[in-house]
């Protein structure tokens, strides 16, 4: 299954290449403990709740580098 920036994150986190991906662009996001409310949620649905740290630009840097994977 390809990942992309519109999987869930619960899809994002399972895969360890992909988590990487996110934790390189997003420090701290993947250990956040508030992480666990947004699984079924994707990346840009979680920009507001972020507090500045996902950004469209950081959205679109990951989705870059899932594409490599």
């Amino acid at each position: 299954m390809e990942l992309t920036v519109e999987s869930k994150i619960s899809a994002l986190l399972g895969d360890e290449r992909s988590k990487e991906v996110v934790a390189k662009h997003c420090p701290g996001l993947t250990d956040d403990p508030r992480m666990s409310m947004a699984m079924n949620m994707t990346l840009s649905q979680i920009i507001p709740f972020s507090g500045g740290k996902l950004t469209p630009q950081i959205i679109e840097a990951i989705a870059e580098d899932l594409a490599k994977l």
